[in-house]
């Protein structure tokens, strides 16, 4: 870096000059010098250290602790970037390719570590930041990471980032954000179309009119897909999509997915989907939700008991606490709370405490758009409304945050979410509020999602034709010959202790079926049930074998 005073200094070597830089309370002081015997000399310790602290700010992730670097301009401005001083990775990259760039050479291996450890060393004494993946909420604003626009530039860290910026009334596109906002960019993180300013609501419409769901759920999926983004560090249920193969599940679900986080491993003109298999294990569902905004898991086909666990905790939220690799007494804590989508034909394994925190919608066959051009596939026809829907939907958002204030709502699961929806249904004139109170009054509530103790009971439905006052052994001694007959993804529990917890959980379930199931006060250090069933209509059989009986699966 050349300045207009040099100095000469002894054995032929040049000072060009020094340059301060200041920020975060810190200074440093880089000195360019030139040998007139040799040629440039790649960056040492100190200078590639100045590059980074001119360019990127430094501090820590206030979520996980780690130290990261903030971009400060170009098409990573506000991404915060970790730092990882012993592997090297973008930060590291970055360095050798600015380095490259100035001096024609490339900085060794030893030096771009020593200057990573730098760089952490002023981070962990910079300030704390709040990093969010793709849509932040700070005091009135909704703001929402759109990435820089898709071009053929050669060098992409030259294009200027893009966010959406939500308030109340209106929205607006900057390519600048205040200090103290970061977003997180995983490796799955894609752009989205360029944006018109002038949206409207009503330009979700021709998208979401011809997915294949009934059309009394239109206006309840605008709602959940604008609740992606505004709530997405709040509490809301999962959406689940089932039918029959070739149903149009899955293109329903990478709609939402495109509308609202666009990722790189899929591709919305070839109709390649951005949902990912299911998890096999906690840890992975964890790593795949934190990727990314909304967790999209395509054809989904069972759960585990742990898995469906863990699929509940990412509508209410929970703290998953374990060891920290390598080390023996450290402890870790990642917090589980994220939208999430599901879609299968005939998904198994899921519990209770899932069904009571899920939006179920069935698909509906598939109908071919009135303005399906020539030629043009579905994935093309759905790119090429995409950018208007967006902008709809950010427009939508602005004035639901105009009324939001204005509403009260103190009653039932999920009181954000049930706020939104009343905010919704004031802009756009429809019911979606009422449309999720029927869904969860209906069977989609049930605890029949794949519950052996709710299968027994619904084949042992004549056994309890009167009114019964049983203990948890008796009840089992009653159903014990139908369990055999019971398809289901695990057995039905012989255990009084563990069918008795599984009977709690059903209870809600059997009563929406007309059952009456109550557990009495104990007493004589027995507790007991209640139980009768509703009347089976002459000529009619008990429920057997179907465990998923009224949760809208269609018969193949």
């Amino acid at each position: 870096m050349r300045n207009e005073t040099n100095a000469t200094s002894d054995e032929g070597i040049q000072e060009l000059g020094r340059r301060s830089f200041t920020g975060d309370g810190t200074t440093l002081t880089l000195i360019s010098v030139e040998s007139s015997q040799k040629a440039p000399q790649p960056w040492n310790v100190e200078q590639g250290t100045a590059a980074v602290f001119e360019s990127f700010r430094l501090g820590i992730d206030e979520e996980s602790g780690d130290t990261v670097t903030i971009a400060r301009i170009g098409s990573q401005a506000g991404q915060a970037i970790p730092i990882n001083a012993d592997r090297g990775g973008r930060l590291a990259a970055w360095l050798r390719r600015r380095c490259m760039a100035t001096t024609g050479r490339a900085m060794g291996a030893n030096t771009v570590r020593e200057a990573m450890l730098q760089c952490e060393a002023l981070a962990i004494a910079g300030r704390r930041y709040r990093v969010c993946r793709r849509a932040y909420k700070i005091g009135s604003q909704l703001i929402i990471d759109l990435g820089p626009e898709r071009n053929d530039r050669r060098i992409p860290e030259q294009d200027p980032a893009r966010y959406a910026v939500i308030e109340a009334g209106g929205y607006r596109i900057v390519d600048t954000l205040q200090d103290g906002i970061a977003f997180y960019r995983g490796p799955q993180f894609a752009s989205f179309p360029p944006i018109p300013v002038d949206g409207d609501w009503h330009d979700l419409l021709p998208l979401f009119r011809h997915l294949p769901v009934r059309t009394e759920y239109v206006p309840l999926l605008i709602a959940y897909a604008a609740a992606i983004w505004f709530l997405s560090d709040a509490q809301i249920p999962l959406l689940l999509i089932t039918g029959r193969p070739g149903q149009g599940k899955s293109f329903t679900c990478d709609t939402l997915a495109w509308l609202t986080d666009p990722t790189a491993n899929g591709d919305s003109d070839k109709e390649i989907s951005p949902g990912i298999s299911m998890p096999k294990t906690v840890d992975d569902l964890i790593v795949a939700a934190r990727d990314s905004l909304v967790l999209y898991v395509d054809n989904m086909s069972r759960a585990n008991q742990t898995m469906s666990d863990a699929i509940t905790a990412l509508a209410t939220g929970r703290t998953q606490k374990k060891r920290t690799l390598y080390t023996d007494s450290q402890a870790t804590s990642i917090a589980m709370q994220h939208p999430a989508i599901f879609n299968g034909v005939d998904p198994t394994g899921l519990e209770a405490d899932v069904a009571r925190r899920t939006i179920h919608i069935d698909a509906s066959d598939p109908m071919p758009p009135d303005d399906l051009r020539d030629g043009e596939t579905m994935g093309e026809w759905r790119t090429r409304h995409l950018p208007a829907a967006i902008a709809g939907l950010m427009d939508l958002i602005a004035k639901a945050m105009r009324v939001l204030p204005d509403i009260a709502e103190n009653r039932g699961q999920f009181i954000d979410w049930r706020r939104w929806l009343r905010a919704c249904d004031m802009v756009m004139g429809e019911s979606s509020y009422a449309m999720y109170e029927r869904l969860l009054q209906g069977d989609v509530s049930d605890a029949a999602l794949s519950n052996p103790v709710d299968a027994v009971m619904l084949a042992c439905q004549d056994q309890f034709s009167e009114e019964r006052t049983l203990t948890i052994s008796e009840i089992i001694t009653t159903v014990m010959p139908r369990m055999a007959l019971v398809e289901s993804d695990r057995p039905c529990p012989k255990d009084p202790r563990e069918f008795g917890k599984q009977l709690t959980m059903i209870a809600s379930s059997l009563q929406s079926r007309g059952w009456t199931v109550r557990q009495n006060p104990r007493s004589s250090r027995q507790r007991t049930w209640t139980i009768q069933a509703p009347s089976i209509p002459s000529g009619e059989q008990p429920a057997t074998v179907d465990p998923f009986a009224g949760f809208g699966i269609p018969e193949a």
